[in-house]
């Protein structure tokens, strides 16, 4: 399988580990920062720091929009939000998010 190009690519990982009325999940914070470290080892992806930005407990979904907008701003393809499991997400490429109802945001 090819993998998209490091250079040219963007993710970001969201981790939610605090829970203002369920559980708290600790290894959700151990996770994202792990994945963050595959992402960017260069014997497996190769993504460069500045191109992975990590968000644990963000205050708002606006505030996990921002950086993913930001971060796609100037891509040419289109973005892909993947919800991993416990509470991981990753966006990588270009600016067309989809919300968990289906709705647009470029």
């Amino acid at each position: 399988m090819d993998l998209p190009d490091p250079a040219r690519s963007r993710a970001v990982l969201i981790g939610v580990d605090h829970y203002d009325h369920l559980d708290d999940l600790p290894a959700v914070r151990n996770n994202v920062r792990h994945l963050a470290e595959l992402l960017m080892a260069p014997d497996l992806w190769g993504l460069p720091l500045e191109q992975c930005a990590v968000l644990e407990n963000p205050p708002s979904t606006d505030a996990v929009l921002d950086v993913a907008v930001s971060s796609s701003s100037g891509r040419r393809r289109r973005s892909d939000v993947r919800k991993a499991p416990a509470g991981v997400a990753v966006v990588a490429e270009q600016p067309q998010l989809r919300s968990a109802q289906g709705g647009h945001r470029r």
